[in-house]
């Protein structure tokens, strides 16, 4: 009595079941690699945040890789990256009378960095430095301009 089963595969049968499943598998991954790195170009661009408040803002371009539609997760970070930037806006808002403030965006260590810098004046009428930053975990790999 044998305590095993045995099974008779043909080489060419062997050979055929591998390189079907290489080619789904490469597929798989072609398409996934595809959904999430989708090409993101970011444009600092001029922008108000009121009537005498100028501050640049991040105008964010983006379009599918090889047909293949961009993964959810990477529509949620670049939703939240606009919104830190309308947070900052209404803070300038809140806070001062009127600015001239630039803005850097920079990726580095996997977090992006928006970096605010310029003068402003505030709601007494006292002309201030502005430099402030907000860092977000994540790196879009984005074309920066």
């Amino acid at each position: 009595m044998k305590d095993y089963i045995e099974f008779k595969i043909k080489k060419r049968t062997l050979i055929i079941i591998c390189v079907f499943l290489l080619t789904v598998m490469g597929v798989t991954g072609w398409y996934f690699y595809s959904s999430y790195h989708p090409y993101i170009q970011i444009q600092v661009s001029a922008g108000t945040a009121g009537e005498n408040l100028k501050i640049e803002a991040p105008s964010i371009a983006y379009t599918d890789r090889n047909g293949i539609p961009m993964a959810s997760s990477i529509n949620l970070k670049i939703y939240d990256l606009t919104m830190q930037h309308e947070f900052m806006c209404k803070s300038v808002k809140d806070n001062y009378r009127d600015s001239n403030i630039k803005l850097k965006v920079i990726e580095k260590h996997n977090k992006t960095i928006l970096k605010y810098f310029g003068t402003a004046t505030d709601l007494n009428g006292k002309k201030v430095n502005f430099n402030k930053k907000i860092t977000v975990n994540y790196v879009l790999h984005a074309d920066i301009k």
